[in-house]
């Protein structure tokens, strides 16, 4: 299966999972947001786990305008991505995309 077959599959396994809370943009233009948010420690740590992202958003999104979202990840021992070219048939499809790294990689 190719990797555009793979991602379209996981559009499906998301669902209409919706973005709610997106500032609006300048029509065309993709917003990229990069952030990391604290997991759960690993075992026998009290140090939470830091999770980082790169959230895609297409033009014209915001509360009262939503798009469906893709889960986008990486392979064992890679990084999310973080260029909006990778995604744009995806964004100017109408699609939001987060891409992430996985627990203990990026």
């Amino acid at each position: 299966m190719n990797r555009v077959a793979l991602l379209s599959s996981a559009t499906l396994a998301a669902g209409m999972l919706l973005v709610p809370g997106l500032t609006a943009q300048a029509a065309g233009a993709v917003k990229v947001t990069n952030a990391c948010v604290n997991s759960v420690p690993d075992a026998g740590s009290s140090t939470p786990q830091k999770i980082c992202y790169t959230l895609f958003q297409p033009p014209r999104t915001d509360a009262d305008h939503r798009v469906p979202l893709i889960f986008h990840s990486h392979g064992w021992g890679g990084s999310r991505t973080t260029d909006p070219a990778a995604f744009t048939a995806f964004t100017n499809a109408g699609y939001g995309v987060l891409s992430f790294d996985q627990r203990g990689f990026g």
